[in-house]
């Protein structure tokens, strides 16, 4: 059967708000997941551009790790020109409707991670990208009453080098500094020794000064970090590329970048879903 290379990007789901969250990150994204499967896919489709629309297939949840596989459905509609042929180049009528799209699937697993949600999607050009991923959990997280307001986000996982990653960055605007609690402890903070109840982690937030940088910053902290001084344990970086887009790296996991090869159906040049799952679970398990 013929293969094809996939590839796969990571993230991390987060949440954004401006209220205390007492939920766990793993309890909210059940809920909302459930939420969606207790809809019909008529209910669960949603536009997510001018001419995109799509919708949660299936969900397979497994227990350990609160692992899901995700299956999306999309097309893009509005676009029927006519169909020619790739030898006789003769051409014919689009029979598909202006409303009709050809199908795509987006394959996805969701994993948790020590209060972390990470999700691995394979990406293509015709597929749904992790933003609308998350803007369709969005929409539905408007349908629930939880009590308080927030929004899902994600953040890329680093797949390279992570200095190269910053030195692509015009400008870096922020950076979170997770520090091990035994840090308020120390000489520079003095603070009591008694911190069983508080988090393993201790987060530092570095903001820049309004049009400022403070990549040199970014660069040092991670020096300490890479350099086995284990007070850091992990970094986030938000910043600006070339293009003034917001982009956010993570040092959790620096050196992803992942491929697969997936079964092509000879008929359709469909993806066989279950190969695509099946690779996608390898690359999981090395978390």
């Amino acid at each position: 059967m013929p293969r094809k290379k996939r590839k796969i990007g990571f993230y991390y789901l987060t949440l954004r708000s401006s209220q205390d969250i007492e939920d766990g990150l793993i309890d909210i994204y059940d809920r909302v997941i459930n939420f969606i499967l207790t809809k019909n896919n008529e209910e669960r489709n949603v536009n997510l551009s001018s001419n995109k629309f799509g919708y949660l297939a299936s969900v397979n949840p497994f227990n350990r790790d609160f692992r899901k596989q995700l299956i999306f459905k999309s097309a893009i509609h509005s676009y029927r020109p006519p169909l020619i042929h790739s030898q006789t180049v003769a051409e014919r009528e689009n029979p598909k409707l202006l409303q009709e799209g050809e199908l795509n699937k987006t394959h996805a697993i969701s994993k948790e991670i020590n209060g972390d949600v990470i999700i691995i999607i394979e990406r293509s050009q015709k597929g749904l990208t992790i933003n609308q991923v998350v803007e369709y959990l969005n929409i539905f997280v408007n349908q629930i009453d939880f009590g308080y307001s927030f929004r899902f986000d994600s953040e890329t996982v680093a797949d390279d080098n992570f200095e190269e990653k910053i030195r692509e960055f015009s400008r870096v605007v922020s950076a979170e500094i997770f520090v091990d609690k035994q840090m308020l402890g120390s000489a520079a903070l003095d603070y009591s020794n008694n911190i069983e109840t508080v988090q393993q982690d201790i987060i530092v937030k570095i903001k820049a000064k309004k049009r400022n940088t403070i990549i040199d910053f970014a660069r040092d902290a991670f020096a300490k970090f890479n350099g086995g001084q284990r007070e850091i344990r992990r970094m986030r970086i938000v910043g600006r590329n070339q293009d003034n887009n917001e982009v956010k790296i993570n040092t959790d996991f620096i050196e992803r970048q992942e491929y697969i090869n997936a079964i092509i159906d000879e008929n359709t040049g469909e993806f066989n879903s279950h190969s695509i799952l099946e690779e996608m679970e390898i690359i999981m398990q090395n978390f």
